[in-house]
């Protein structure tokens, strides 16, 4: 076996069918490049307490395992692996739909909702690693839940997003998947960058968000978490049961904002006003020329009602005030607010309301080349 090394490994997901058996993972289209992979297997040993005749114990069992962890990547536009990583996290995605009226040559563009869903049962993939390519060992994990993502970005920066995963077992010997030759990465990879994005925010009584209502962080996060839980039962030991939710989900995020140039959400932050935000990355890469108009790459995320929780404008020496905040989303009682009300309109780039009625804490909008539901 040659020394492992972080350069040398290679990565294939696949959407499983039954918790506990393992997918085949070498197939096209479904390696994915990985920035890093932090799962780490835990196993409850049971201490034989018995008294031996001396101060010492003999050796006890193994009992309940566990496997949890993140991994993360660069964010695309079209990464079939990265799409059905996030909506197994949001827990609904729509039918891709090409937009009305588009002309001229593959590849065609493809607009898809990924939706929040109270249940996110029966949604998980299996992972194989090969960590060495010499074909002697295949670490593979049969069934892994999603129990939330984190995006961040920077300027001058990629776009990350890590997944916070929950598995059932590794293996690394009578794998499933026995070598990842064939798991080659979807083409091209349409990265998403900081500088791809616009970020909004207003009053949820207001009008719709338009471009008087951008801020300009030099970083941000946003958070969701499904607060997920796997039961130790009978049915799977030593392995837990597939993860079901065992609390409220939350979505949180925050932003650094170098300049206190503006007392808005600072106002908004003492009053207690309930807002609105998107955030908007469209690439520079053209998918097709349109009937109507030319058709970007876009990653799109609303939040309709948006109660920040924290301004801080702290003075530090000489240097400039900084103005970041932190904030949590949540549902929308009532109708869904102006410009998330379903007004928006693919064929022109530069509209600037949702597509879809948004009342739910997250809505994802995409366009990409993806034809397929990534929870199908």
């Amino acid at each position: 076996m040659v020394i492992a090394r972080g350069f040398l490994g290679k990565f294939g997901i696949k959407k499983g069918a039954t918790w506990g058996t393992a997918v085949d993972c070498n197939v096209a289209g479904q390696g994915i490049q990985l920035l890093n992979e932090t799962l780490s297997s835990a196993s409850n040993l049971l201490q034989d307490e018995s008294l031996t005749g001396t101060a010492d114990q003999e050796p006890g069992l193994t009992s309940s395992k566990t496997v949890t962890g993140t991994i993360e990547m660069n964010m695309q536009y079209s990464s079939p692996v990265i799409t059905t990583l996030l909506a197994m996290a949001m827990g609904r995605a729509d039918t891709p739909l090409a937009p009305l009226g588009h002309k001229g040559g593959k590849p065609y563009p493809y607009y898809m909702d990924l939706r929040l869903g109270d249940n996110v049962e029966g949604y998980f993939v299996t992972m194989a690693i090969d960590k060495t390519q010499d074909g002697s060992t295949i670490h593979e994990y049969d069934s892994i839940k999603v129990n939330g993502f984190t995006l961040t970005g920077a300027s001058g920066d990629f776009v990350k997003i890590s997944f916070d995963l929950i598995a059932r077992k590794l293996s690394n010997s009578g794998t499933t998947t026995s070598s990842l030759t064939s798991a080659t990465n979807a083409t091209p990879k349409k990265f998403v960058r900081f500088e791809d994005f616009q970020f909004r925010s207003r009053a949820q009584s207001e009008a719709a968000l338009n471009a008087t209502n951008q801020f300009y962080p030099t970083s941000f996060t946003i958070t969701l978490n499904n607060s997920l839980v796997g039961d130790l039962t009978s049915l799977n030991a030593p392995y837990v049961d597939e993860p079901i939710r065992d609390a409220a989900r939350d979505i949180t995020g925050s932003f650094e904002i170098p300049k206190y140039e503006s007392t808005t959400i600072e106002d908004q932050f003492l009053a207690g006003t309930v807002t609105k935000m998107d955030l908007r990355a469209r690439s520079t890469d053209q998918i097709n020329a349109a009937g109507q108009g030319a058709y970007y790459y876009s990653f799109e995320m609303f939040m309709p009602s948006v109660q920040i929780s924290d301004a801080q404008r702290p003075v530090s020496g000489f240097s400039k005030i900084p103005a970041p905040f932190s904030f949590t989303a949540k549902k929308v009682v009532g109708s869904a607010p102006d410009g998330m009300d379903g007004n928006g309109n693919l064929a022109i780039r530069t509209n600037e309301e949702a597509r879809g009625s948004i009342t739910e804490s997250l809505r994802i909008e995409t366009m990409s080349t993806r034809q397929a539901n990534p929870l199908a």
